[in-house]
């Protein structure tokens, strides 16, 4: 929890970002990005090891999770479980809203029935936004404000029940607006919809988070997946206009990112942690797809770039 608050910190502008934070357990954003200024690019890469929420009060905000582009823009609210990659946070001027970061050991603190959790990350595995209407945002961004208050209520002999009680409302709001969406895709029979091609995404995305770093070819995950790689990519290019190719492209070049941002890994066991033959094969692989060498990718870090 430690490296991603640090992390959040620096993708966020300073000073126009509030955070209030219970110990490393609950920390919550309020975000700004009034000024004229430029919208935040080239952000590294963040693997979430968390359940994070960002809220969108007004404005836009785009990023990339687990390697496909998204946009927020005004009630739609971003969900993510552990382990997912957030990356390339462009910020607009105008943006407001939460993001709110919760360890998984105070989430499993509040929820022991994990059924709840079970269905709201679910769904986040194919698309991690919700659209919420203007009494579900209000209802959303209240309950975050009071997380907040409870928070810097540290003469409250209650504090932390105080806020798990709090934390416990958001979780269970936003399950109750995930499993209504997913009702509203109920057919007339009164049974869900079952689509191939979404099992095949799914399931693509839990490999491709597992194996990216070790299985470099478009085969590994067809045979995986039992189909053609033929198939896999005009299922992955239906849902993002990226081949499989692309796709495990994209997966190694963040990890590599990750990777190159920790000062205490040299190139070479970079290389080798990705299962690159040679140092000079994945040099030439990062500079391909990034335009710069790991070593200045790696400088550029160290001198504030």
């Amino acid at each position: 929890m430690d490296t991603l608050n640090v992390s959040f910190e620096n993708i966020l502008n300073a000073k126009d970002t509030s955070a209030e934070g219970f110990g490393n357990d609950v920390i919550v954003y309020h975000i700004k990005n009034i000024e004229e200024k430029q919208p935040l690019n080239n952000t590294p890469s963040i693997r979430i090891d968390a359940v994070f929420f960002i809220v969108c009060q007004y404005g836009d905000i785009s990023f990339t999770v687990d390697y496909k582009n998204y946009r927020l823009t005004k009630g739609m609210t971003l969900s993510l479980s552990k382990l997912h990659i957030l990356g390339d946070i462009r910020i607009g001027k105008n943006f407001e809203g939460y993001a709110l970061i919760i360890s998984d050991k105070f989430v499993l603190s509040i929820v022991e029935d994990m059924q709840i959790i079970k269905k709201l990350t679910t769904s986040s595995r194919i698309s991690p936004l919700l659209m919420l209407d203007n009494d579900k945002l209000q209802l959303i961004t209240d309950i975050i404000e009071r997380i907040k208050r409870g928070i810097k209520a540290t003469d409250h002999i209650l504090q932390k029940e105080l806020i798990k009680n709090e934390v416990s409302n958001f979780i269970l709001e936003i399950a109750d607006i995930t499993y209504k969406t997913k009702l509203e895709n109920k057919n007339e029979n009164n049974t869900y919809k079952e689509n191939s091609q979404d099992s095949i995404i799914q399931n693509f995305i839990m490999l491709i988070m597992g194996h990216c770093k070790e299985q470099h070819e478009v085969s590994f995950y067809a045979k995986e997946l039992c189909i053609t790689p033929g198939h896999l990519s005009r299922v992955l290019n239906a849902f993002s206009g990226k081949s499989a190719m692309k796709w495990i492209s994209d997966a190694l070049i963040s990890e590599a990112k990750i990777l190159l941002r920790k000062p205490d890994i040299n190139i070479q066991q970079i290389s080798e942690e990705l299962h690159f033959g040679e140092q000079s094969s994945f040099s030439k692989f990062f500079k391909k797809h990034t335009g710069v060498t790991p070593v200045e990718y790696k400088n550029n870090i160290t001198e504030g770039i």
